[in-house]
């Protein structure tokens, strides 16, 4: 059985983005990994794609779509065709969807080995059970979604707060018995140069993914 990775795209972005950002089509074939790239499938008042992640990101609108349902729902399809291993169902999201990631991660430990969040932010509570991995990606000059937590920034509406990167991570750290970042440590924080889209070098996803291969349930 083969790994799946699940990716989640940002606001207003389409599934494509982020797998092309990140060479998945490539390496997914290099690697022997399944890689899921659902959309949303609805959009907001301002024609925007969003998913319902959490209080801050990104229903702006307050309509309430189950898109962690909805994710799991296609993770549990995938599982139930027998050729996915459910110890090796990998999340990664940007922006938006890395807070969906964090969310789920939260909800539904139970079925995800190992998240990447992209410039993204945890719910305002977490009570896992059970252990997942987290590399946390982030951007030193974020205005979007800032490092230090808060509220979302660059003119997008405020509909609630979310932790630190710092805070988020813990909880998983937590759990893991070990300090983020430590070496042998499942949580890991990747503080790199520049914005939202923080500033990348070649093999970023290769980097990447190599990561997500060593942690399964």
């Amino acid at each position: 059985m083969i790994p799946l990775v699940v990716v989640l795209h940002c606001y207003g972005c389409t599934p494509a983005d982020l797998p092309d950002q990140l060479h998945l089509d490539t390496l997914s074939k290099q690697h022997h990994f399944a890689v899921a790239a659902p959309a949303s499938g609805h959009v907001d008042k301002r024609g925007v794609s969003y998913w319902n992640a959490t209080a801050a990101c990104c229903d702006f609108d307050g309509t309430k779509p189950d898109d962690v349902g909805a994710i799991v729902k296609l993770i549990d399809e995938r599982l139930n065709r027998g050729d996915v291993d459910p110890k090796r169902v990998y999340l990664v999201g940007f922006s938006n969807g890395a807070f969906l990631a964090w969310r789920i991660a939260c909800e539904h430990a139970d079925k995800i080995a190992a998240i990447v969040s992209i410039g993204g932010g945890a719910p305002a509570t977490c009570a896992p059970s059970s252990p997942v991995a987290v590399l946390e990606i982030h951007g030193r000059d974020d205005t979007v979604v800032p490092v230090a937590g808060g509220t979302l920034g660059e003119g997008l509406p405020q509909r609630g707060t979310f932790p630190s990167a710092k805070d988020g991570l813990a909880t998983w750290a937590r759990i893991e018995h070990c300090a983020v970042g430590a070496p042998g440590c499942r949580v890991q924080q990747w503080l790199m140069p520049g914005g939202h889209w923080p500033t990348t070098t070649a093999g970023f996803g290769e980097r990447i993914w190599t990561w997500l291969a060593a942690q399964h349930k």
